[in-house]
């Protein structure tokens, strides 16, 4: 519970890529516990950390710029019957597209929920590959299967019949749990953008930004309230790291404050969300990626064609 989230993704030396063998005698003997997730919302949460905000940016993020470039220019080559001449051009290093992807490299800012579910189908970070072959319940065998939507009555499970009723009695409450998440996001991406020099890319009121809207997005803060600008400009401009975290936690918190949503709500707000933008998503990518996930579906009981996503 005193972990805090820049220790888990850096200080501990671990990662969603250790692996424990089957077969470990430790692993045999204890009880084993798997936590799974719907794929549709994982996927959506994982472009949120990562590429709404700046997780992300400066690895996959340009990973997804490349993409971009080649199916552009595979595009171009397809749409039209160019000659040799323009295909030159197309793949040139002074072509505009060329330019669009240099820039872009520095910065990958507008990675889109289409170009993520493009890149997931091709690459296997644990991030989103799928659960069970993150951990392959088959060979786990797990005693308890819990589920990220019921996590708070699963753990309860779990916990008192395993006797660890005690650590019950640290569990946090809906509105604790959210200023708490707040707060670890706040720092934590202060924390990212200065660690990895960004600062050609994002200053501090960029940060403050995205944070804004990623808290929007998973339903912490009302869609309809507009980003305080004129309440941080001036204060980050010279401020520190820790000042500039204080000011954004300030208004971030005040804004949560002011209309606060109990569980049921904020799951409504996150699900609205989380419909408009797989609406946008052309239905031939919908339905590879649910062949991707065919067997999270399965084993986990997930619906793998949501009316409300497929516009059914």
């Amino acid at each position: 519970m005193d972990l805090d989230r820049t220790y888990v993704h850096f200080g501990a030396g671990l990662g969603p890529g250790v692996r424990v063998p089957p077969t470990d005698p430790a692993l045999l003997s204890a009880w084993r516990i798997m936590f799974t997730r719907d794929p549709w919302a994982r996927l959506w949460s994982a472009y949120v950390d990562k590429f709404v905000l700046p997780d992300s940016w400066m690895d996959l993020g340009r990973s997804i710029v490349r993409m971009r470039y080649r199916l552009s220019v595979q595009e171009a080559l397809s749409l039209r019957k160019q000659s040799a001449l323009e295909r030159r051009v197309a793949d040139s290093e002074n072509s505009p597209l060329a330019f669009h992807v240099k820039d872009k490299m520095k910065c990958p800012d507008d990675i889109t929920f289409s170009e993520f579910l493009r890149f997931v189908l091709s690459n296997n970070n644990a991030h989103w590959r799928p659960v069970s072959e993150v951990c392959d319940p088959c060979a786990l065998r797990p005693h308890f299967l819990g589920k990220m939507e019921t996590f708070g009555p699963d753990s309860a499970f779990i916990f008192n019949t395993t006797g660890l009723s005690d650590v019950l009695k640290l569990q946090l409450t809906h509105s604790t749990h959210v200023l708490d998440e707040l707060q670890q996001l706040t720092a934590y991406h202060f924390q990212h953008v200065q660690r990895k020099g960004f600062s050609a890319c994002l200053d501090y009121l960029g940060v403050a930004r995205r944070l804004w809207r990623a808290f929007q997005l998973n339903g912490y803060i009302p869609t309809d309230l507009a980003f305080p600008e004129p309440f941080l400009e001036s204060p980050l401009r010279k401020a520190t790291r820790q000042e500039a975290e204080s000011h954004v936690m300030e208004r971030v918190r005040a804004a949560h404050s002011a209309s606060p949503l109990g569980h049921q709500e904020w799951s409504a707000l996150k699900r609205r969300h989380l419909v408009e933008v797989y609406r946008s998503v052309p239905r031939e990518l919908l339905l590879r990626v649910q062949q991707r996930f065919s067997m999270d579906f399965q084993l986990f009981r997930y619906d793998e064609q949501p009316s409300d996503l497929f516009g059914e």
